[in-house]
């Protein structure tokens, strides 16, 4: 899956089914995230976009991984409380990145990321995107919900995140591999590569 709108909307509808489908009494229940509840992922979801389309608008990046994280959080906090939750900032976010993906002027707009410079369309789809994806099972694990992603998705995920294996072992990013079978299924070797236990 090329194009980086499809994916894209591939991933959110995944993501946004499990917030709509989780009761609220769970999103209190703690997170594989070490110290994070389910109710923390949205506005971190959310605050990764939001933070990289600072960038792109501004060409200012924060200085390091780091000072990338804070501003995440910062930014993810920010859409949430003027939301008014998770869900309602998720959605605003979403569709402004749709619109933006969808926008031939914005798809190539440089962004300087913790991985190097990318355009917009490939921040959108396989960063921002790749981090929703691996949080969508997350947040499914945490409320009791559907852990079983989009192999499609997860297919186009790791073909990006295969070869940056090493660059992304790092604190706040990826865990080590978790061996799976060599005929998992592509949701399976995903959640696996992020460091995650199927």
């Amino acid at each position: 899956m090329s194009d980086p709108l499809s994916l894209y909307r591939l991933i959110a509808d995944g993501f946004e089914a499990r917030l709509i489908a989780a009761p609220k009494s769970a999103w209190a229940n703690a997170s594989p995230c070490p110290g994070w509840s389910a109710a923390y992922i949205p506005g971190h979801v959310v605050g990764v976009a939001r933070s990289y389309l600072a960038v792109a608008d501004t060409g200012i990046a924060p200085d390091g991984l780091p000072a990338y994280a804070q501003d995440m959080a910062d930014r993810g906090q920010a859409a949430v409380d003027a939301a008014g939750g998770g869900l309602e900032a998720f959605r605003a976010l979403r569709a402004e990145v749709e619109a933006r993906l969808a926008d031939p002027t914005q798809v190539g707009i440089p962004v300087a990321t913790p991985f190097g410079e990318l355009p917009l369309a490939a921040v959108a789809a396989f960063v921002h995107g790749g981090d929703m994806l691996a949080h969508t099972w997350d947040f499914a694990r945490a409320v009791g919900g559907d852990e079983k992603l989009d192999e499609d998705a997860a297919a186009a995920i790791l073909e990006v995140w295969g070869p940056l294996d090493a660059g992304l072992r790092t604190p706040g990013v990826c865990g080590p591999r978790i061996d799976v079978p060599a005929d998992a299924d592509p949701a399976t070797r995903f959640v696996a590569f992020t460091g995650r236990q199927p």
